[in-house]
């Protein structure tokens, strides 16, 4: 076995080390905290199904958000999200976020709060306050995930869009979209399936 072979082994073996460990910690923020990192289709899904407390706690606005200011469809961040501040320490950001966020979106379900970040640290030291603070439970992903892979969600246009009701992994889809939101979820071809459970039929798209 060369060198360079030993090399790429053990950089192979640190890096499922580190991935052991950072689903470890998340399984314990979970169990401990009531925080749980999501997968971006299970954020969707309660975005899209509830008004829940929406926050942003990333480094950069996205587009042309403002520092605490409420996304909706004219800014080209999340909508119904609020950036927190980096300009202030976190307590203070998360307290004038959520209190933009109740006054200017009035979520029906408060005391859950979807939380979009890029830095673990940051998110955690944000969900921690939340937790502490009100809310009972904190589901976070990172915004790059969601932007990739749901980018139409973050479209100038996107609240005016008949949007997906329900989003499962590996990219399928409840019928009834309209043609823009098709083109902004970059749909190239289209297969209707239709199941059927019981006295029940279902039908999704799928993506290809």
């Amino acid at each position: 076995m060369t060198e360079e072979s030993n090399h790429d082994m053990e950089q192979e073996a640190a890096v499922s080390v580190k991935i052991k460990c950072r689903r470890a910690h998340h399984a314990a923020l979970a169990s401990q905290h009531n925080i749980h990192v999501v997968p971006t289709s299970l954020f969707y899904n309660r975005w899209a199904a509830e008004s829940f407390l929406v926050l942003d706690c990333c480094a950069e606005p996205v587009g042309s958000a403002s520092p605490g200011a409420v996304s909706g469809t004219d800014s080209t961040g999340l909508p119904g999200s609020v950036w927190l501040s980096t300009n202030r320490p976190v307590a203070e950001a998360a307290a004038h976020a959520r209190e933009l966020a109740m006054t200017e979106m009035t979520p029906d379900v408060a005391d859950v709060a979807l939380l979009l970040y890029d830095d673990e640290v940051r998110m955690e030291e944000v969900a921690r306050w939340l937790v502490g603070n009100g809310c009972a439970r904190v589901e976070a992903t990172a915004r790059s995930w969601l932007v990739r892979e749901f980018g139409f969600l973050f479209d100038a246009d996107a609240l005016q869009l008949v949007l997906p009701t329900a989003i499962v992994d590996g990219g399928h889809f409840p019928l009834g979209l309209g043609r823009r939101a098709l083109l902004l979820i970059l749909v190239r071809k289209v297969v209707i399936i239709r199941c059927i459970y019981g006295s029940r039929s279902h039908s999704c798209i799928t993506l290809h």
